[in-house]
């Protein structure tokens, strides 16, 4: 019975923390995809102006970057609305399958986000 009772928890503290992503940046060009989501259950808003959330990237055809071949990349992002800037705490990379395939933690440097580029489209749902 209490085996029973831990299970019926354990699934109901899953499922509040299920992730739900939302489509916000597609670029289509010459046969390769690049698809932007964000889990809205990931939004916490940070120090002043800044926002922290975490992003799926999904590539068709799959990326070749430093030997590692990737499906997807997820990765825990600040953005300063106010500054205009984004940056990248934290790096998963993914194959066909859905495995990790690994994890980076870059430098913490912001970077500018260009206007009208799929960054800006996430800085400006990230910061409504």
């Amino acid at each position: 019975m209490r085996t029973v009772l831990c299970a019926i928890l354990l699934a109901g503290a899953s499922a509040a923390h299920a992730a739900d992503w939302k489509l916000v940046s597609e670029n289509l060009s010459a046969g390769n995809s690049v698809k932007d989501y964000i889990d809205t259950s990931t939004l916490r808003p940070a120090i002043q102006s800044k926002v922290r959330y975490t992003r799926m990237t999904k590539y068709m055809p799959p990326v070749q970057a430093g030997g590692l071949a990737y499906r997807a990349r997820r990765t825990q992002e600040t953005v300063d609305c106010l500054k205009r800037t984004v940056t990248l705490d934290s790096v998963v990379y993914f194959d066909d399958d859905g495995r990790p395939l690994g994890e980076l933690r870059p430098k913490a440097l912001p970077r500018r986000i260009a206007p009208n580029s799929g960054a800006d489209a996430i800085r400006q749902f990230v910061c409504r």
